[in-house]
C-alpha cells in the first residue's frame, strides 16, 4: 500500500468517526430538548409516572455525554486533525457539556413537581412560569437546529427573544415575592420556584454558549473574548 492510498484510507475513516461525534452529539440534543418539553407540561399538571421517566433519562443523557467526550477526545489523539475539523471536535465537546447542565435544569423541574412544590401555587404564578420555560425552549430549539445545520445566522429575532425572556423571568421572581407576602405559608415553595426560575433562564446562556461555538466553527472567531 503506497502512501496516498494510506492517507486516504485515513482521511476516509476519520469522516466516518467525525460523522459519528455529530450524529451523537445531534441525538443527545434531541433528548435534552424532548426532556424539557415534557418537563414544561409538569409545570402546570402534575404527573408523577412522567416526572420519574425524566429523572431516569438524565442518566442516559449523562452516560451518552461521556460517551461523546470520550470518543471525541479518541478521535483527536489518533487523526491529530486541524484547523475546521478540530473546531468542530472542540466545538462538540463543549456543547455536550452545556446539553448536560441543561439536562440537570430539567430534572430539577421534574423533581420539583413531584415533590409537589407547584402545587397549590396562583394560576397567575404557574402560566407565567410555563411561559418562561417555554421560551427558554423555543431558544435552545432554535440554538440546535442552527449548530445542527452548521449555519450561524444573525437572526434579529434573537435579541427580541432574550431581552422577552429577560422580562418574564423579572415578573416571576416580582409575583414570587407578592405571593410570599401575601401568605406566608408559601415562603418555602416560594424559595424553591425563585431558584428554579433562575436555572431555567440560565439555559439561555448555554443557547448563548452553543451559538458561540457554532460561530467558532464556521468562522475561526471565538466571540467569547
Amino acid at each position: 500500500m503506497d502512501n496516498n492510498q494510506h492517507k486516504f484510507q485515513t482521511t476516509g475513516k476519520f469522516h466516518l468517526d467525525l460523522d459519528r461525534v455529530k450524529t451523537d452529539a445531534l441525538e443527545m440534543g434531541g433528548m435534552v430538548e424532548s426532556q424539557l418539553y415534557n418537563a414544561m407540561g409538569l409545570i402546570k399538571k402534575r404527573n408523577d409516572l412522567l416526572a420519574t421517566k425524566i429523572i431516569e433519562n438524565d442518566i442516559k443523557i449523562n452516560l451518552l455525554e461521556k460517551k461523546i467526550d470520550d470518543f471525541s477526545c479518541k478521535v483527536i489523539a489518533k487523526y491529530q486533525p486541524m484547523a475546521s475539523d478540530l473546531r468542530l471536535l472542540v466545538a462538540i465537546i463543549k456543547v455536550i457539556a452545556n446539553l448536560e447542565r441543561i439536562a440537570n435544569t430539567v430534572t430539577n423541574i421534574a423533581q420539583s413537581s413531584k415533590d409537589g412544590f407547584f402545587d397549590d401555587l396562583p394560576e397567575t404564578l404557574i402560566l407565567m412560569i410555563w411561559k418562561l420555560t417555554n421560551h427558554t425552549l423555543d431558544i435552545l430549539t432554535y440554538s440546535l437546529n442552527s449548530f445542527a445545520r452548521m449555519e450561524f445566522s444573525q437572526d434579529l429575532s434573537l435579541p427580541y427573544k432574550y431581552n422577552l425572556l429577560q422580562s418574564e423571568y423579572e415578573d416571576v421572581i416580582k409575583s414570587l415575592q407578592k405571593t410570599v407576602k401575601i401568605d406566608l405559608a408559601y415562603l418555602e415553595n416560594v424559595t424553591h420556584i425563585f431558584i428554579l426560575a433562575r436555572e431555567i433562564k440560565r439555559i439561555t446562556n448555554r443557547c448563548k454558549e452553543i451559538m458561540y461555538y457554532l460561530h467558532y466553527v464556521v468562522t475561526g472567531v471565538d466571540l467569547r473574548f
